[in-house]
């Protein structure tokens, strides 16, 4: 999602370096951070949450606002990938 376009989902989350990469599920929050634009980046970082499970790499400072953006993405379902 473009943090500009759909700030009104953002809420008190802030987005500072770009990309950002948000990874959440049924048992909460992966992980949310900055990341290398590399796919083979990315892909590490997904078998990394796979394999050490739920909030292993999660941001704590960041789970609250993470939260209620969980929460208002369903609203927005152009948005899910």
């Amino acid at each position: 999602m473009d943090v500009e376009d759909d700030a009104d989902l953002m809420g008190t989350l802030d987005v500072e370096t770009f990309p950002t990469v948000l990874m959440a599920g049924t048992d909460g929050i992966q992980f949310i951070g900055p990341v290398t634009p590399q796919a083979n980046v990315l892909q590490r970082l997904v078998d990394s949450v796979v394999q050490h499970g739920s909030g292993s790499l999660a941001d704590a400072a960041a789970v609250d606002a993470v939260g209620l953006l969980l929460n208002a993405l369903p609203t927005r379902p152009d948005l899910w990938l």
